[in-house]
């Protein structure tokens, strides 16, 4: 049964509203992050065990030749205070080349395509309280390579309308992620992180300094 994200949102009680004006969640992503400590075991809920403390810290390859448990979180800019409520969005991947074994969600309720998580197949999850962290995990995957080549896993919009954020107002301010990290396996991954690590500067004194925020 397939699902526009929109009906999959409204089946969770959120009420639709038009997207013209940005909400909380404007300029969010959700990236891909491998935490290397973290052993599969079947049947183990990975929830909270991304170890994850900022968007830029994600690592985004792997070239482990066993299954690896990869996060998926959601990122807002710092200027931002997020209310996340839902969201939808799909993964993409060769099924020649990677395996997805298991996964879970990070919410309280979820509703995916018949085929999830296969490629190109899409999910919708919610939480009954809205997240309101800068980096919120949304789910896990439980995932190899096949053969030790070059491929990746990408998160991407839910293919039956896109990928969205929603928060906790009535109606719900609907915002669109605005970009998608990507896994290597055995090559470089992508990380949209909303807001870049503060460049290095020259100090007065011709060596160089860091810059904190």
């Amino acid at each position: 049964m397939k699902l526009s994200p929109f009906l999959c949102i409204l089946g969770f009680g959120l009420v639709f509203a038009s997207a013209a004006d940005a909400g909380p969640n404007a300029n969010g992503v959700i990236v891909l992050h491998w935490n290397e400590s973290v052993v599969y075991t079947d049947g183990t809920d990975f929830c909270g065990e991304s170890g994850l403390e900022s968007c830029n810290d994600a690592v985004t390859t792997t070239s482990a030749s066993s299954t690896v448990v990869l996060h998926a979180l959601a990122a807002f800019p710092t200027e931002n205070a997020p209310r996340l409520a839902g969201l939808c969005f799909g993964v993409q991947y060769d099924e020649l080349q990677i395996r997805v074994t298991d996964w879970g969600a990070c919410g309280d309720f979820e509703l995916h395509e018949n085929n999830w998580p296969g490629s190109n197949q899409g999910v919708c999850i919610t939480w009954s309280e809205a997240q309101t962290g800068h980096l919120t995990e949304i789910c896990w995957f439980a995932a190899y390579s096949v053969y030790g080549d070059a491929s990746e896993l990408a998160l991407r919009g839910h293919p039956q309308g896109g990928g969205l954020f929603a928060d906790d107002a009535v109606p719900s301010n609907i915002d669109p992620i605005a970009d998608y990290g990507r896994l290597g396996f055995f090559q470089d991954g992508y990380l949209p992180c909303p807001n870049p690590p503060t460049p290095v500067e020259p100090s007065s004194w011709g060596r160089t300094k860091a810059v904190f925020r």
